[in-house]
């Protein structure tokens, strides 16, 4: 939404204050000692501007306006304007390659992740079934055990003593 203070870029579609603005054209200008911009000093505004019109680009004086009525801009400030926008949309492009590498990196990563996570269900589901037909394996070998175990204690003394055991021959 649009404040009052704000316009959008139409180019990216985002939206600016008119102070960033301000402050992002004029950076280069602004003095590196905050004393120099105190409301105590002699003059608040930056070195070579006598008042706010000359930091705004504007100029008041007939003989410099071209025919058409719009001022003329000084082509040093004109060649940093086109170099600072160049260099942000490169630094804008660079970003969104950047922004696009990680997403392509985070889906690349979502996909393996649920490759691997489908091999171990795999492997779970073939170990848990393993172990089931071990537990019934087991369970059936237990059972089978004591039947037979009990029909040779009830079976024993009718055959113990027709067992002759011949000694192996050498």
């Amino acid at each position: 939404m649009l404040s009052p203070f704000s316009f959008p870029d139409v180019k990216t579609g985002t939206e600016d204050s008119f102070l960033s603005v301000l402050s992002e054209m004029f950076s280069d200008e602004l003095p590196q000692n905050p004393v120099a911009w105190s409301p105590v000093s002699e003059n608040p505004l930056p070195h070579g501007h006598s008042n706010f019109s000359s930091i705004l680009g504007y100029n008041n004086s007939d003989s410099s306006s071209n025919s058409d009525g719009t001022d003329p801009v000084d082509p040093l400030t004109n060649q940093r304007k086109k170099r600072r926008m160049i260099s942000n949309r490169e630094s804008a492009r660079r970003s969104r390659m950047r922004k696009q590498k990680h997403l392509e990196d985070l889906t690349s990563e979502v996909d393996r992740l649920k490759f691997e996570n489908a091999q171990l269900l795999d492997q779970l589901r073939s170990a848990l079934c393993h172990c089931q037909r071990s537990s019934y394996d087991n369970k059936y070998l237990r059972l089978e055990n004591s039947i037979l175990s009990e029909k040779l204690r009830t079976a024993a003394p009718y055959t113990l003593p027709q067992l002759h055991l011949q000694p192996p021959a050498p």
